[in-house]
């Protein structure tokens, strides 16, 4: 194995794997190699010698302590850190992971070293930080992926979030390096209610502006919302056609589907596709649109080979956590175990956006504690399960006890 195989090697106790594999992830996008154990480690063969091989040839080593310290499978791994670190002189990084506790003791050999504290979730500078350590240069500062560069023109509904748009990296990355040049690329984010499909396509476009010189947004939740949504793109203050006086709704929906045909560089939402009969009328129009990009969301799973997919998952729970954390920061009263509450909250939540945003609305606008909406949320949740119906709401109950609690706070009027 040549020296230089590797940039680091990631020591750290199995418990910790979904926030080791999220630094992993994170510290391969900027371009670094990274050795961790259940990618490397051969099945059926002995495991220490090849770790002892691989630390005996890494360049950096950082060990990863987080709520369940320093685990019986990091003990060998440390014997062998300490001999290279006197040896070779390998520099040796303890990082502080989420979820680690406020009072955490280092190890006497881990406190030999300057560490990176990243407790407060995985910011771009605790992340920073790590990469100076591993490579010992202070890693420029890049603009965030996708910077908010709107259309010319567009209706889009909702502003960008900016830096509240979190764990969605990687789909927004998937987004933008889709071909929307020559031939029209129909696709499809598909996902539970309440998941975030809608502000993912809205965030896309809002960050598009250097590809994309018109966005549209139209809901089509049914055939006859498609229809409305197409006509009234002809308005003045939008594509401002002539047709936009029409009688009959079918020329102003002929028209806009024309200056789609003989223009490009725009983006086309089609939000809400979730009954058969709706994807139906939007698979019927596709064909006809030939220089620009058509973007679905849908709770539907199963459309046209032709239609490439692809599927939002709930946000990680560190994701929900900072998300959470920051909606919240400027208005609710704070506490100490704040980090804590916010956890607890988004494993009840469980990683939902819809929730998390309408939770996150509704604790800064009483100003109150995460604790305190925890309380109320779990005597809410009860209620709530004793007539939510699965089958027949399109929505997850963590979704229903929020809209619930909300609605609660309504005046009469």
């Amino acid at each position: 194995m040549p020296d230089d195989d590797f940039d680091v090697f990631l020591s750290h106790n199995s418990k910790n794997k979904p926030a080791v594999r999220q630094i992993a992830e994170e510290l391969e996008r900027r371009d670094l190699r990274v050795w961790l154990d259940e990618e490397e480690l051969i099945p059926g063969r002995p495991w220490i010698p090849a770790l002892e091989k691989i630390i005996g040839t890494v360049r950096t080593i950082a060990v990863l302590v987080g709520e369940n310290d320093v685990g019986p499978w990091e003990q060998p791994e440390i014997e062998s850190v300490l001999i290279e670190s006197v040896s070779r002189g390998v520099p040796v990084i303890p990082v502080v992971l989420p979820k680690a506790p406020a009072d955490i003791k280092l190890s006497s050999f881990l406190q030999r070293f300057t560490w990176v504290d990243l407790r407060s979730g995985l910011s771009d500078s605790g992340l920073d930080r790590l990469e100076h350590g591993i490579t010992g240069r202070k890693p420029v500062r890049r603009e965030k992926l996708g910077s908010p560069v709107p259309p010319r023109l567009h209706n889009l509904p909702f502003p960008s979030l900016g830096d509240l748009l979190k764990g969605r990296d990687d789909e927004l990355r998937k987004l933008q390096e889709g071909n929307a040049t020559a031939i029209t690329q129909a696709e499809t984010l598909y996902g539970l209610g309440g998941i975030g499909k809608t502000r993912l396509a809205i965030e896309h476009a809002w960050r598009s502006g250097d590809r994309y010189d018109t966005a549209f947004f139209v809901v089509a939740e049914s055939p006859e919302a498609l229809q409305s949504g197409l006509a009234n793109l002809a308005r003045p203050y939008l594509l401002n056609l002539p047709e936009y006086k029409a009688a009959a709704q079918e020329e102003s929906v002929a028209a806009v589907l024309r200056w789609l045909r003989e223009h490009d560089r725009w983006l086309l939402i089609l939000d809400n596709v979730d009954t058969k009969d709706a994807e139906q009328a939007v698979v019927k129009i596709i064909p006809s649109l030939s220089a620009g990009r058509v973007l679905i969301t849908s709770r539907i799973k199963d459309w046209p080979a032709s239609i490439p997919r692809q599927q939002i998952e709930t946000l990680s729970l560190d994701e929900a956590q900072r998300f959470l954390l920051e909606r919240t920061a400027a208005d609710r009263s704070k506490s100490d175990n704040d980090p804590k509450q916010a956890l607890r909250l988004t494993e009840e939540l469980g990683g939902l956006p819809l929730a998390l945003e309408q939770v996150g609305a509704y604790i800064s606008h009483h100003q109150m504690t995460l604790s305190k909406y925890l309380e109320e949320w779990e005597q809410e949740r009860d209620r709530v399960l004793n007539w939510y119906d699965g089958s027949v709401m399109q929505y997850p109950s963590p979704v229903a006890v929020t809209w619930q609690k909300t609605f609660q706070q309504l005046s009469p009027t």
